[in-house]
């Protein structure tokens, strides 16, 4: 199951204990499948296919387990714990933070179209590279302050213009339709800095913010004071982003 360019000790893990154990709980093969599906995609710098199924071992296939491997009880802990972890794994291995996949990018590009855009802190651009392969006008700007932490930014899949989230918005506004604002960093307040110069200069446009409300993301100070909408658009996307595993990432067009 394993493709020679990305494996490392965390899938030649998953795949002994998938070989295990699927026999079993015929159920956990599918979600292997599409999670070597989003490994390879973004090994090759192409948006995943498909949304992530809820990769969380349920009560019962636990049960299933117990009941058939009673003595491997490490074992399924370990299958469980893998799992779980797979975010941190793109996150580590790739770079990439916004579990985002090719039907969530295709809609997000279809509302967009004629609109000048431009992503704040985009790390590796994965989401600018999707936009502009459907022919949104997108600009991607990131410090690149991140590269000595992890892998974001290190390849980007799209250019990169070397600035901050604020310095972005002083130098973009005039001529920016929508701004794309994924994963800000948890605690630090530039995504409130970012919304206030927005604020103060009565910009028109959207600010789409992905990310976990209250959560792993963001400053607490900007979910306190950010006006946070509805809309058919962030509906649509909420829908394509489905949640699967502990963090509720989700869609905000935010005022």
């Amino acid at each position: 199951m394993l493709t020679p360019g990305w494996q490392t000790a965390y899938w030649r893990r998953l795949d002994t204990l998938m070989t295990q154990f699927a026999p079993v709980v015929p159920a956990l093969l599918p979600r292997y499948r599409i999670m070597t599906q989003w490994a390879a995609a973004l090994s090759v710098h192409t948006v995943p296919p498909v949304a992530l199924p809820n990769l969380q071992l349920s009560t019962e296939m636990i049960a299933i387990l117990l009941w058939h491997y009673p003595a491997q009880q490490a074992n399924i802990r370990m299958l469980d714990h893998l799992l779980g972890e797979f975010r941190h794994v793109v996150q580590r291995q790739f770079g990439e933070w916004a579990m985002v996949s090719a039907p969530f990018v295709t809609a997000l590009a279809g509302a967009w179209q004629g609109k000048r855009v431009v992503e704040l802190m985009a790390g590796n651009a994965l989401l600018s590279a999707g936009l502009a392969k459907q022919q949104v006008a997108v600009t991607a700007t990131d410090d690149l302050s991140w590269q000595a932490a992890n892998g974001t930014g290190r390849t980007p899949w799209y250019p990169v213009i070397n600035l901050d989230g604020q310095s972005a918005v002083k130098q973009t506004m005039a001529t920016t339709d929508a701004y794309l604002l994924a994963w800000s960093p948890d605690g630090d307040p530039v995504d409130w800095q970012i919304l206030q110069t927005l604020r103060a200069a009565h910009w028109p446009g959207d600010l789409l913010v992905i990310g976990e409300y209250k959560g792993a993301t963001n400053s607490a100070v900007f979910w306190q004071q950010a006006h946070l909408r509805t809309t058919h658009l962030t509906r649509t996307l909420n829908r394509l982003l489905p949640r699967f595993d502990l963090i509720n990432e989700r869609v905000f067009l935010a005022q």
